[in-house]
C-alpha cells in the first residue's frame, strides 16, 4: 500500500501536478496601473477550470429582461452567471477572468453597467470577483434586444 502511495506521488510530481494547496493569486505588478475593480494578473494551480458561456439578460424561458435598459440587463446577466457557476460547483470567488461585451458602448456605458452589477451582487448577497477582466464594445448580439453579455472563467479545487 505504501509503495502504491509513493508511486502516485511520483507520478503526480512528474506530470506537473502540485501537492501544495490549490490557490488563486490575484495581483497588480508595480509596473502596471493598479485598478481596484480588477486584477492585472491572476495565476492558479487549481485542478478544475470552468468556462461559463456568455450570459445575457434572458430569463429561464429565453425572454429578455430589461429590454433597452443596460443596468437591468447587467443585473440579470450577473444573476444568470451566478446560476451557471453554482451548477458547475463554483462561486464568484473562484472566477479568474471576466470578459464583458456591451452593445453600442458609449462613455456612460460602464457606469450604467456597474450600477446593475452592484445591485445584482447586493441581491445575491455575495462579493463580485476580483479577476482579470476586459470590457469590449460590440455592434450587436445574436439576440437583437441584448445589450450586455458576460463570459467567465473560474478555477476550482
Amino acid at each position: 500500500m505504501k509503495k502504491m502511495f509513493f508511486m502516485a506521488i511520483c507520478i503526480g510530481l512528474l506530470s506537473g501536478h502540485s501537492l501544495l494547496a490549490n490557490e488563486i493569486n490575484r495581483f497588480d505588478p508595480e509596473t502596471l496601473h493598479d485598478d481596484p475593480t480588477y486584477a492585472q494578473v491572476v495565476t492558479t494551480n487549481r485542478v478544475k477550470t470552468v468556462y461559463i458561456s456568455g450570459q445575457t439578460a434572458v430569463d429561464v424561458n429565453g425572454k429578455i429582461v430589461g429590454k433597452g435598459n443596460l443596468e437591468k440587463q447587467a443585473q440579470q446577466s450577473i444573476k444568470n452567471a451566478f446560476e451557471a457557476l453554482k451548477a458547475a460547483g463554483a462561486t464568484f470567488q473562484d472566477v479568474v477572468h471576466v470578459r464583458i461585451y456591451i452593445k453600442g458602448y458609449k462613455k456612460n456605458s460602464k457606469s450604467q453597467f456597474l450600477l446593475g452589477v452592484q445591485k445584482a451582487f447586493q441581491d445575491l448577497k455575495t462579493q463580485p470577483p476580483f479577476a482579470a477582466s476586459t470590457i469590449i464594445g460590440v455592434e450587436r448580439f445574436d439576440n437583437a434586444d441584448a445589450l450586455v453579455e458576460i463570459e467567465l472563467t473560474a478555477s476550482v479545487d
